[in-house]
């Protein structure tokens, strides 16, 4: 069969439609990049009232995805003063997690085989579904610029997802007809468009580390101790898992320094990254350990944790048959200060829970977001794409919040029983300086009213009723009083707390105190800069 001229297509439709319309008919555009988009703008815009929508989830990871957007969006900018248009571009909903589930049994074909097809079919369908609601008449796609893409495949699934939706009609195209592509290498080259290696694809990804490990584990330590020892001792034991370590110093000396490298075997001090940190602040510690982290999956370990023999080791088949974006503990066994061991269960079994709201209230109902971040094991791509953070440690308590971020933005989270680890209750003497009580008490503060601007701010705050929100004064003095054993009344707490605790309880999210305003600031301003 002779393969259709599709260039010579549009050139008839072109023709047809410059007849039939007494104005510039709305066309809907698929653009996957500024690149992509170059040539096919210049051309279409003569004809067309031009709506460009991105649509995008393919692209990994994110922050290439959002390069390529804001790199479209300054040549529309730009387009639009030389040619005097009016092109916008619309932005799709990013779901990168949801949108690859039907790729990732064709992970290993090559490129431009079913994976390509399915991945392609997806937008041409989100397409067609946005045109039909915003009431496009026409649209398109300028996938059809590449070399790469398969002309016949696009132009023939467009008229076939067409029949679903009489109202719209596809136009055929082949832009890299008449040197379309040539042109558009010009064209991008002129207007300093970004252009990118790899099409966009996880699975076409070329910037991934060859000598990714299994997991990255971060080890925090602040003093030499005999526990500190053990778990350098069992991490020099692993053999069975493809792993790094990063343990970071707080202020410790240079003799301390070489006593911790001391204890590490020789066959594998190339495992092993020690920083002897001075940053004072725990939330850049742990930033500046993920994002120089080298593994698909990191642990938090604090030196106080008490680990019994093997533990890594066991951790290997939980990572292997695994891809969630976070692994909780299913049970958390806490050793108090009488030695009492208090077991808080959350599952009995290992469980995916996919519904956001339960989950959020299931955790906070068994306070397991303020239980600091040993045994959580995170996804680093996840943590990267959507830029979850710590803030300062000085504001607010820097792990309930990053825990809490973690599973507002996590799809998928799986937990499993980790019955070979206790986690030794850090120990703090009672003290009653009203200056070291109120500090805390307002850290506390800080960190439920982020919690709750974010909730509302992702419109979740009705959808998610919060027992901490409930309980109020007394759920906040115990969780203050046994995380660091204030010697504290609840009178005189709440006498502290009363005038803040209404305006959090009332639903006034700032109040007029400098550290909540340095809070929301530092907040605001990660969300906007980080891994950027």
């Amino acid at each position: 069969m002779k393969e259709v001229n599709y260039y010579l297509e549009f050139v008839k439709e072109y023709k047809e439609i410059r007849n039939k319309e007494n104005t510039k008919p709305k066309l809907l555009l698929h653009v996957c990049c500024g690149a992509c988009s170059a040539y096919p703008l210049v051309f279409l815009h003569d004809l067309f009232d031009i709506t460009i929508f991105y649509s995008n989830s393919n692209i990994y990871p994110k922050n290439e995805y959002d390069k390529r957007l804001n790199s479209l969006k300054k040549y529309v900018e730009e387009l639009n003063k030389t040619f005097k248009t009016h092109i916008i571009v619309i932005e799709d909903e990013y779901d990168h997690s949801n949108f690859i589930e039907d790729l990732i049994p064709y992970k290993n074909q090559k490129e431009g085989l079913d994976r390509c097809k399915i991945c392609i079919k997806k937008r041409m369908i989100r397409l067609f579904e946005y045109a039909k609601k915003e009431n496009y008449k026409y649209v398109t796609t300028v996938m059809t610029v590449s070399r790469n893409k398969d002309v016949n495949y696009i132009n023939k699934l467009g008229e076939e997802i067409n029949q679903a939706y009489p109202g719209i009609r596809y136009i055929y195209s082949d832009f890299k007809k008449n040197n379309g592509q040539d042109i558009g290498v010009k064209i991008a080259k002129q207007y300093n468009i970004y252009r990118q290696s790899y099409c966009g694809c996880e699975f076409s990804f070329p910037f991934k580390e060859k000598n990714e490990k299994e997991l990255g584990i971060i080890l925090v330590a602040n003093k030499i101790s005999a526990n500190l020892k053990n778990i350098i001792n069992e991490l020099n034991n692993i053999n069975n898992l493809d792993y790094e370590v990063t343990i970071l110093l707080e202020d410790f000396s240079l003799k301390e320094n070489e006593m911790i490298s001391s204890l590490i075997s020789f066959d594998n001090k190339d495992k092993f990254k020690i920083f002897n940190t001075n940053f004072n602040d725990l939330a850049l510690l742990y930033d500046y350990a993920i994002k120089n982290s080298n593994a698909k999956y990191f642990i938090f370990i604090n030196q106080d944790d008490l680990l019994k023999k093997d533990f890594f080791n066991n951790l290997s088949s939980i990572l292997k048959e695994n891809d969630s974006e976070i692994i909780l503990p299913s049970s958390l066994c806490l050793i108090n200060k009488n030695n009492k061991d208090e077991i808080r269960k959350i599952n009995n079994k290992e469980e995916e829970i996919m519904n956001k709201s339960s989950l959020i209230n299931k955790l906070i109902r068994k306070r397991y977001l303020i239980n600091g971040l040993s045994l959580r094991i995170f996804k680093k791509e996840f943590i990267y794409n959507n830029s979850i953070f710590f803030l300062s440690s000085k504001l607010i308590y820097e792990d309930i919040f990053f825990n809490f971020l973690a599973i507002l933005l996590a799809k998928k989270i799986r937990f499993y029983n980790f019955n070979d680890l206790k986690i030794i209750k850090s120990s703090f003497n009672k003290f009653n300086d009203s200056s070291l009580i109120t500090k805390n008490i307002f850290k506390m503060i800080n960190t439920l009213f982020l919690i709750k601007y974010v909730l509302i701010k992702n419109k979740l705050n009705e959808d998610i009723s919060l027992p901490l929100f409930k309980i109020k004064y007394l759920f906040l003095y115990q969780l203050i009083k046994n995380r660091y054993y204030l010697d504290i009344s609840l009178f005189t707490f709440i006498k502290l707390i009363n005038k803040e605790m209404k305006k959090l309880f009332n639903d006034t999210y700032i109040y007029e105190g400098e550290e909540w305003e340095k809070v929301i600031y530092l907040y605001r301003q990660k969300e906007k800069n980080y891994y950027k």
